[in-house]
């Protein structure tokens, strides 16, 4: 053997954002990027040990509707591996009484991951109708009525 050791540690970040803080991160520029016609939020659950956030997409001014874009699972204390957990949000803006699980998830061991992850998710054609249509509703409900 020689004298020389490979360094064997993974390339590791010195300043990581957990999940909660990449969403809300996230949620601030929803409402950056469309000049308050839509807004997000993200909301925090626990579960014992295990905690999670759901990215809510809103629309104040048609309605205050709001749907579930996605949802993060993770630890306490350790917040990574996480999920990514994205939810069929059309089938809810359409019919409120359908049953509509999440249907998929991916996982992330570390922030980077779960950065293009969350991604995958907001630039998907689904999002893209979803977010197109709430803002031409919001824009249509502020015109008012020709009479």
């Amino acid at each position: 053997m020689s004298g020389v050791i490979d360094n064997l540690w993974p390339d590791i970040q010195i300043k990581p954002l957990t999940p909660l803080a990449i969403l809300r991160l996230q949620a601030k520029l929803l409402g950056e990027r469309t000049k308050g016609i839509l807004v997000a939020e993200v909301r925090e659950e626990w579960d014992g040990a295990d905690r999670g956030a759901v990215l809510v997409v809103q629309a104040p001014h048609f309605n205050g509707f709001e749907a579930e874009l996605l949802q993060a699972s993770y630890g306490e204390p350790l917040v990574y591996p996480a999920k990514v957990i994205a939810q069929e949000t059309e089938f809810e803006a359409i019919d409120p009484e359908i049953d509509c699980p999440f249907t998929e998830y991916k996982q992330a061991s570390d922030d980077v991951e779960f950065t293009q992850l969350v991604g995958e998710v907001l630039k998907s054609p689904r999002v893209r109708a979803l977010l197109t249509s709430l803002v031409a509703r919001s824009v249509e409900a502020t015109i008012p009525a020709a009479g």
